[in-house]
């Protein structure tokens, strides 16, 4: 549905000039002149069109699933002086690894655990 609404909020505002434009052509120019510009502001209007088209759609079907609901980002850190980039893990890895920190019994090293 967000797509949608994106490619309506560019969408209109081309409709509305195309329009407009189509009205100024009819009101002021001759037969064969108007039908020239109209063409090629109708090619170039189909092109803009298509590439939007296209752009939404390889936005849409292109995903690698980085920022999902579901994801937690890890952000980038420095270790022995090498730059480790930034990466999303899933949700339930973070509360699996939550939980056996807190689990003493497991060795996570939590409030309680056996001292050593």
């Amino acid at each position: 549905m967000a797509i949608f609404l994106r490619l309506m909020l560019i969408l209109i505002p081309i409709a509305a000039l195309l329009m407009w434009l189509r009205w100024r052509m009819k009101r002021d120019l001759d037969e064969e002149t108007r039908n020239a510009e109209f063409k090629r502001l109708r090619v170039g209007m189909t092109a803009l069109v298509v590439v939007t088209l296209a752009t939404g759609l390889g936005l849409r079907f292109i995903d690698d699933g980085a920022g999902d609901v579901d994801s937690i980002y890890v952000p980038a850190r420095v270790e022995d002086g090498k730059v480790i980039p930034g990466y999303y893990i899933p949700k339930d890895d973070v509360e699996e690894k939550d939980d056996e920190e807190a689990d003493p019994d497991k060795g996570g090293g939590g409030a309680g655990g056996t001292p050593n």
